[in-house]
């Protein structure tokens, strides 16, 4: 369901305005121009922000380093003032999300000039998560997806800095459990996004729910390759790191699940992300414990091996989200699970070349249940807006 699609219901005279704007807000759906208008203001942001950064940089040798550190606090305190007058006014909030964007991208200019004009050496991922102890508390003051949305990246980007920097306590030794630890990651910011649902800062739920669903298929996908398994390290992994954020995605699991006993539907949904969820960390978790060995699963990886269990069960996975999906009137985890089964369903005819009969029956499978998932799509589609059309006739404006 689209915005497009209230409209049009408007316009046809079953629903009021304001039934129109409650549908909006209740399933989050935002009309494109307000997309557009975000999305040109965030880059307006990021090439304004660049811009300053090239000016200082060009004339480096030539400005006096107190006013280097004069300009970069000017620019950053004047970015949010200004985003605070506009937001006030309430006018231009996409212009005000952009201001308060510029002024987030410049702190970290502001980090990085301090350091250059004292000359002061740091570890990469400590620069990352002063910015990130700037920027995150900012998204929760002004109530900012945007913001929310980079203080997630920056959150990213610094554990995966901090995985890959050797005096790390969360350090990685091999590619195998970088991934299965980001996996984990991805978990517990998929939890938190459903946790996030219901509490007062509920706007902040579809972001971190698409990020952390992101996170996970992108640090799931390489365990379906037989050679993500081949030629790795026998440096042993401290397992510290997963242990945390197992038991951390466990904790919010419980606490979601009792949040959610008193509302509709509620013990399916809970049952379905868990069952994503915890096949997901059963996944990361036989990663991590696969031993280093000589068997060659590059392609074609037709042998046994690690990434036959994997695969199957991630197609499975990914059909429970779509049912999940369809069941929250999630388009987003409909459209994006399926384009993962497609993605899976190619890495297996790839690794499976040469078995033709196999991979016929694979994709002759695979083809049945991608047109079966799609018609049910479109009758749910259906089904909605004949409950809405019901609904407007039994309460007729």
């Amino acid at each position: 369901m689209k915005a497009t699609d209230i409209q049009s219901l408007q316009e046809a005279g079953f629903i009021r305005p304001d039934q129109a704007e409650a549908i909006l807000q209740h399933y989050q759906l935002e009309s494109h121009s307000h997309r557009f208008m975000t999305l040109v203001g965030v880059i307006g942001a990021i090439l304004i922000g660049s811009g300053c950064v090239l000016v200082i940089a060009s004339h480096w040798d030539t400005i006096p380093a107190g006013l280097k550190l004069i300009t970069g606090i000017a620019l950053l305190a004047g970015s949010h003032v200004l985003g605070v007058q506009l937001g006030r006014q309430g006018k231009y909030p996409q212009t005000a999300e952009a201001a308060h964007l510029l002024g987030s991208l410049l702190f970290l200019g502001n980090i990085a000039l301090v350091g250059q004009v004292y000359h002061l050496s740091s570890r990469p991922p400590s620069v990352i998560l002063l910015w990130g102890l700037g920027v995150t508390p900012l998204a929760w003051i002004l109530r900012s997806r945007v913001q929310h949305l980079l203080s997630l990246i920056i959150l990213l980007v610094w554990l995966g800095l901090e995985m890959n920097q050797a005096d790390s306590w969360i350090h990685s030794n091999n590619i195998r459990q970088h991934f299965s630890n980001t996996l984990f990651v991805g978990v517990v910011l998929s939890i938190w996004g459903h946790r996030l649902d219901r509490s007062t800062y509920s706007e902040f739920a579809p972001i971190t729910q698409r990020v952390g669903s992101l996170v996970c298929l992108m640090a799931s996908y390489p365990m379906t390759l037989g050679f993500f398994y081949h030629g790795q390290s026998d440096a042993p992994g401290g397992p510290a790191f997963a242990i945390v954020l197992s038991f951390l995605a466990g904790l919010l699991s419980l606490t979601e699940m009792n949040r959610r006993n008193d509302a509709p539907n509620s013990r399916t949904w809970a049952s379905d992300g868990s069952i994503v969820h915890g096949g997901l960390m059963a996944l990361a978790w036989m990663v991590q414990a696969v031993p280093t060995t000589t068997q060659d699963w590059s392609f074609p990886a037709t042998q046994p091996g690690p990434h036959w269990i994997t695969l199957p069960v991630l197609f499975g996975l990914s059909i429970i989200q779509i049912r999940l999906g369809l069941r929250r009137q999630q388009t987003w985890r409909v459209n994006q699970s399926m384009m993962f089964i497609g993605l899976l369903t190619m890495t297996a005819y790839v690794q499976l070349f040469g078995t033709q009969e196999n991979t016929g029956l694979m994709f002759l499978t695979a083809g049945i249940l991608l047109v079966g998932l799609a018609v049910l799509l479109e009758r749910q589609r259906r089904r909605l807006i004949t409950q809405i059309r019901e609904s407007t006739t039994v309460n007729p404006a």
